[in-house]
């Protein structure tokens, strides 16, 4: 008797051995387990590069895949080294690469003694598998910027093929997943900066357990980026008064002495060069009014530059554009093959768009709304929403929601106050969503609060450094002083293309552009 129970028993127990089986092998083990080989970089030898493979499509881990190009500068301090510090400067359409490169410059001894600081081209991007489209005659003959943008999406659907529609913020975020395993970190650390905060948020969106020190600087929400058609061309606007006034107020301004009659007369020269580029007395190539724009929007990024813009609007004012010429051709980016045009701008940003911004109608009233408010720069929205509208990617689920990171440790937002590029009520907004956050606001213009001085500084390294928060009602007062503000330096890779869907019909193809 005993022993037919103890059959039966045992009987049971074989039955149910499925059920207690291990679950089934993670389909990314082979991709988090990868160890990629490091070698010096042909750019700086003192760091190291590497390519990491990565799934094309995440919902088919067995499909085909691509190499994410690395670099890394490492801990220059290894016996107190605290791990790796992954960084994003923005764009969309940054390159992680070259703004690692910089980081002898950017980040503090302290931060550079401590961490590997890492970059990532993220994909679409620089070196990891760039998306590109090719240059049509229908673009070049496009007599409306909705034929423009018609003409440029249906290139991209036609040379890109389906790797376009792999290239979106949710994609990138479950990159940097596969990077933290890869570099073997228990949880990731990450500075981001403008877009690179929306890529912070979809991460920690995701893998909310596993954030580590994760600072945000320059916040873009998700809720308004870039579904708030006034926001930033309010924000320009806005910085380019305060230019105004600022040169009014030192004295001896080359602009005139009245804000308002500045702004007037500026106003009215724009909408001249609409109609006649604005000629140079050197003889080169005359002065588009997007072009102009494009001078005033990167002076709102940067104040040490006001000076030199000022005296070159003065000139513009006064017929010449030799001065606005010369500062296009610095702030200019490589160009490209003349016979693509870069297209990571858009594969990002049109996803974020809801449906229902994605059509002309939508693109005009979002125009019209931000013309009201700025007539500046509002005039470029409609044509940055019409490059969506054909766009061959459909838009996110989450695109226009605002993202929750529930399980995650604190995170720390950083913020200029006169931002334009991104208005400091979206820093606020993010605050008031991320449990436990906290916020630091510096008073000062520009785009990029790390790393302005000793305060802006001191904030974020203590952060990475020992984890620890500000106390509330931290602020600063910092005032960059070099020629560029930080976050332009790191998203200035990421300008080209931004307009590449808005050109000037009849016009020939530009490669790069300003917002």
């Amino acid at each position: 008797m005993g022993v037919r129970v103890w059959l039966a028993l045992a009987g049971l127990a074989i039955a149910w051995i499925p059920a207690f089986a291990p679950p089934p092998a993670d389909p990314l083990r082979d991709f988090y387990s990868q160890r990629p080989l490091w070698t010096p970089c042909a750019h700086d030898p003192s760091f190291s590069c590497a390519r990491v493979k990565v799934p094309v499509d995440y919902a088919d881990p067995a499909g085909p895949s691509l190499a994410l190009a690395l670099n890394r500068l490492p801990a220059a301090d290894s016996t107190r080294r605290i791990g790796s510090l992954v960084t994003n400067p923005g764009g969309p359409g940054s390159s992680g690469l070259a703004f690692t490169f910089r980081a002898r410059s950017f980040f503090s001894d302290d931060l550079r003694a401590r961490y590997d600081i890492v970059g990532m081209d993220p994909r679409g991007v620089g070196e990891s598998d760039p998306v590109s489209c090719a240059a049509t005659t229908a673009m070049d003959q496009a007599e409306s910027t909705g034929d423009y943008a018609r003409a440029f999406a249906m290139s991209c659907a036609a040379t890109a093929g389906g790797r376009i529609g792999h290239v979106r913020t949710p994609d990138v975020a479950r990159d940097l997943e596969v990077v933290r395993h890869v570099l073997g970190e228990n949880s990731l650390n990450y500075y981001g900066a403008s877009y690179g905060t929306v890529l912070g948020q979809f991460y920690a969106h995701l893998f909310p357990r596993s954030v580590g020190r994760m600072a945000l600087d320059s916040v873009a929400d998700p809720t308004g980026w870039p579904g708030d058609p006034s926001a930033q061309a309010v924000g320009f606007e806005t910085a380019f008064g305060v230019m105004v006034a600022t040169c009014v107020e030192q004295g001896g301004c080359p602009l005139g002495a009245d804000r308002n009659d500045i702004l007037s007369r500026v106003g009215r020269m724009v909408a001249r060069v609409d109609r006649r580029p604005l000629r140079t007395a050197s003889g080169s190539t005359p002065v588009t009014s997007r072009e102009l724009l494009r001078v005033i929007e990167l002076a709102t990024y940067r104040e040490a530059s006001w000076p030199k813009v000022a005296e070159a609007l003065a000139k513009a004012l006064r017929g010449d554009g030799s001065a606005l010429r010369a500062l296009t051709t610095e702030q200019a980016e490589p160009g490209g093959r003349a016979d693509t045009v870069p297209a990571g701008y858009h594969a990002v940003l049109c996803p974020h768009l809801r449906p229902e911004e994605r059509t002309a109608q939508a693109a005009a009233r979002a125009g019209d709304e931000a013309m009201t408010v700025a007539p500046l720069f509002g005039r470029q929205v409609e044509s940055q929403w019409l490059a969506c509208v054909d766009w061959p990617v459909p838009s996110l689920p989450e695109a226009g929601r605002a993202l929750t990171a529930l399980g995650a440790p604190p995170i720390l937002l950083v913020h200029n106050s006169h931002d334009a590029a991104t208005p400091v009520h979206w820093a606020r907004a993010l605050h008031g969503r991320l449990d436990g956050s906290a916020l630091v606001v510096n008073e000062s213009g520009g785009h990029g609060f790390y790393p302005m001085g000793d305060c802006t500084r001191g904030v974020v390294d203590t952060f990475l450094l020992s984890g620890a928060l500000p106390g509330g009602g931290t602020a600063c007062r910092d005032r960059a002083h070099d020629d560029e503000y930080p976050a332009d330096q790191a998203e200035r890779a990421g300008r080209t293309g931004r307009d590449t869907a808005s050109a000037a019909p009849g016009r020939s193809r530009p490669l790069s552009g300003s917002h």
